[in-house]
């Protein structure tokens, strides 16, 4: 995130005929985005239903539409770990 905001003040240096930004500028840039961040409202993990977690697992051949048991706690525990870092 911080390497597109650099890149766009950058170029809208460029564009304003700045030649070089500052560290304070960039560092100004950065809090202030920030700031921004931290006010946005955290929105509620939505997990996937069984359904879909199904449709994940669905074998290439349409004979063998049940579910491995193994894939199935495959993307259970990548789904907690997702949700884990969404929370942090």
């Amino acid at each position: 995130m911080a390497e597109r905001l650099i890149e766009k003040l950058d170029r809208l240096g460029a564009e304003a005929g700045i030649k070089q930004m500052t560290p304070e500028i960039y560092r100004f840039a950065l809090d202030v985005r920030k700031d921004m961040v931290t006010e946005w409202p955290k929105r509620p993990w939505v997990s996937l239903t069984d359904e879909e977690r199904n449709d994940c697992l669905v074998k290439a051949d349409p004979c063998e539409c049940l579910a491995d048991p193994e894939a199935h706690q495959l993307i259970v525990e990548v789904e907690a770990k997702l949700r884990s870092k969404n929370n942090a």
